[in-house]
């Protein structure tokens, strides 16, 4: 199948691609080493239950939003990056927030900043705004268009741009190459 055809379902991906993915995460999530067989085969017997469930019921209500445009090698490189990026982030901004915390000055300087997005994908667009609210001290309030109202604990001096490139970061430059 082409890149620019979609599966038979319609909808960019298979019920089978996402039942297997989700019952190997499940797989990874429940194993324990102290666990008797017969318990863990229970489990996996959930497991494989609920991910056909999952892929059946995921692939019939949640259509992509391009499936002309799969993701090659290159936005699975750009995806691992982003989500490495997002881990980092919230590493160093919990890391601010307890030394904002843990400081008698409470240094803050909260206020709502206005933010240009250059994401064409509603898509890519949400996975900005989780990202951005995900990250502590920060918090999307709104997404109009091209442009997100943030929340943040500590506003920096500088202009709109300069603000919008902290804010954002590495996500915007990632998600870009996976949704466009």
């Amino acid at each position: 199948m082409s890149p620019s055809q979609s599966d038979a379902s319609g909808y960019g991906a298979s019920p089978a691609l996402v039942g297997t993915l989700s019952f190997i995460i499940w797989l990874g999530l429940t194993y324990s080493p102290g666990v008797s067989l017969r318990a863990y085969l229970q489990e996996a017997a959930i497991g494989l239950i609920i991910s056909i469930g999952i892929g059946i019921i995921s692939v019939r209500y949640m259509r992509v939003e391009e499936p002309s445009k799969r993701m090659g090698a290159k936005g699975v490189v750009h995806l691992f990056a982003y989500f490495l990026t997002l881990v980092v982030a919230i590493i160093k901004a919990n890391l601010q927030m307890a030394r904002i915390v843990i400081s008698p000055r409470l240094p803050i300087r909260p206020g709502i900043v206005r933010i240009k997005t250059s994401l064409k994908s509603s898509t890519g667009k949400l996975f900005l705004s989780n990202s951005i609210t995900l990250t502590p001290g920060t918090l999307t309030l709104n997404v109009m268009g091209d442009e997100m109202y943030i929340h943040w604990v500590y506003v920096k001096e500088g202009t709109r741009e300069e603000r919008g490139k902290e804010i954002k970061g590495a996500f915007e430059r990632h998600l870009k190459e996976v949704f466009g």
